[in-house]
């Protein structure tokens, strides 16, 4: 649960994130009683790494675990930049 804050009467009112973002949602504040409208955002957040296949470098391809194990035995996947290639059997 997380809290907003009621536009009428200034009150923090629970409401569930589980609801869809970006559109509006309506609520009735227990404290004053007013009905009001509320969207869910979420803002982006970025993580850079380092990928030294992308320079020159050699790519760092690790095999690829998942369900089911056939489909991912031959392919392997670069540690630093998620390239994907399949290699032959052998």
């Amino acid at each position: 649960m997380s809290e907003l804050e009621c536009p009428y009467c200034n009150c923090e009112v629970e409401q569930n994130e589980d609801r869809e973002p970006g559109v509006l949602h309506e609520k009735e504040c227990p404290h004053c009683g007013k009905n009001f409208v509320y969207s869910i955002e979420y803002y982006p957040s970025f993580t850079a790494s380092a990928a030294p296949c992308l320079n020159g470098g050699e790519h760092d391809y690790q095999p690829i675990a998942g369900i089911p194990a056939e489909y991912f035995e031959n392919k392997r996947r670069c540690s630093y930049c998620d390239r994907e290639v399949e290699v032959s059997a052998g």
